[in-house]
């Protein structure tokens, strides 16, 4: 049997399996996602060009558990963009593979990639992340016009300002002061335009002497 390929930027990326359910209870095929992801591309990659990232694959489709990688070293294909970053814990640096093209998001989504985890920092700068992401966890029955109310209230959501750097973990605890006061503005702002009061959590953030890299997400950098 000839294998199928699928054309993205130049490139004829070899794919398999593309009536394989993905989603059993929408009769979601796998041919339906990566027709899916090359439709949205030119939306979804300005979101993770230059950005490493972290892979949850459901080879068995979203009703099996998947799991999550991290390390793409071992890809086919030698045209994979790739970037080494150091382990959070012992030595050696785990390849994390970065999305800037058509071609790569087909390839992955022929990996059942189907969640795309990027890092708040870019390639280029590694150690410094460019981006702060509130994650909203509404409870079950809230409607979709009510989160996107809470997520986009009127004026409450501003360019951040850059932090210079200091020595030791001045600036860590800068930045958490910022944040939280940052927040506390993005509360009062969501009541006064009519909002229940939110519920909001901060996580714990653990700050080294030096800081020598940023705890980026929860999933970079390995173990």
């Amino acid at each position: 049997m000839a294998t199928q390929t699928i054309r993205a930027a130049d490139r004829d990326i070899p794919v398999s399996k593309l009536d394989k359910p993905f989603y059993p209870d929408d009769k979601i095929t796998k041919g339906d996602v990566i027709e899916h992801y090359q439709a949205v591309a030119d939306v979804i990659l300005p979101h993770l060009a230059r950005r490493p990232l972290a892979l949850r694959r459901y080879p068995d489709g979203i009703d099996a558990e998947g799991f999550v990688q991290q390390d793409a070293s071992g890809q086919s294909v030698d045209w994979l963009r790739l970037v080494d970053l150091p382990r959070r814990a012992g030595t050696g640096a785990v390849s994390h593979v970065v999305c800037d093209d058509p071609a790569t998001l087909v390839y992955l989504a022929n990996q059942a990639a189907i969640e795309l985890h990027n890092c708040l920092s870019t390639v280029d700068s590694p150690d410094r992340p460019d981006r702060l992401v509130i994650d909203i966890d509404p409870p079950e029955g809230v409607e979709g016009a009510t989160l996107r109310a809470v997520a986009r209230p009127p004026g409450a959501v501003g360019r951040a300002r850059q932090a210079d750097r200091t020595a030791g973990p001045a600036l860590a605890w800068w930045v958490i002061l910022q944040i939280r006061r940052w927040l506390g503005q993005l509360t009062s702002r969501l009541v006064q335009s009519g909002h229940k009061r939110p519920q909001i959590s901060y996580q714990s953030v653990e700050c080294r002497v030096p800081v020598r890299r940023a705890q980026h997400r929860r999933g970079m950098g390995g173990r």
